[in-house]
């Protein structure tokens, strides 16, 4: 379990974080001035010494200033996911079953890449004629033996009763 399974080239994800850190840094900036540049002009225009256009345009260019911070701040944290999606860990302790691609092997979304065997769980499906499904809540409970373990008994639990019958 968090064991990397597999991970795709980190390198255009890490540039982006980097150009998207210097443009949250400049956005910071201009936010600074125009906080200052506003409470600059606020004190002017309760002392009736600025127009209020003037006034209204330094105040939107701070909300502006702001906003942009919050957009850049957004963006930076998308890609930093972005990077740590970049990375398949296995989401339980078991082992690989089957590769269904090759290194340096171009994948698209949702491509199978590997088949993961969970040695914690394992699900048995059974056949049972139709008169036994309806005694099923009479039981008190299950245990499943497999011929290649023989002699050895384990228990087991009912998850679900199929909505089809199996034709076989």
């Amino acid at each position: 379990k968090g064991q990397m399974i597999a991970r795709i080239d980190p390198r255009d994800f890490e540039i982006a974080i980097k150009t998207l850190q210097a443009k949250l840094d400049a956005s910071k900036a201009r936010l600074e001035e125009a906080t200052l540049q506003q409470e600059r002009y606020a004190k002017l225009f309760e002392q009736n010494t600025a127009a209020k256009a003037k006034y209204d345009s330094i105040r939107a260019a701070f909300q502006m200033a702001e906003a942009q911070v919050k957009a850049d701040t957004e963006s930076l944290a998308d890609a930093r996911n972005d990077l740590i999606d970049s990375r398949l860990l296995a989401p339980f302790t078991g082992y690989v079953n089957d590769k269904f691609v090759e290194n340096h092997e171009t994948v698209t979304p949702g491509q199978p890449i590997v088949s993961l065997v969970d040695l914690d769980t394992i699900e048995v499906t059974v056949g049972l004629p139709e008169d036994l499904v309806g005694m099923l809540p009479k039981f008190q409970s299950y245990a499943v033996t497999f011929e290649a373990i023989a002699g050895t008994e384990f228990s087991a639990s009912l998850k679900e009763v199929g909505k089809k019958p199996d034709p076989a």
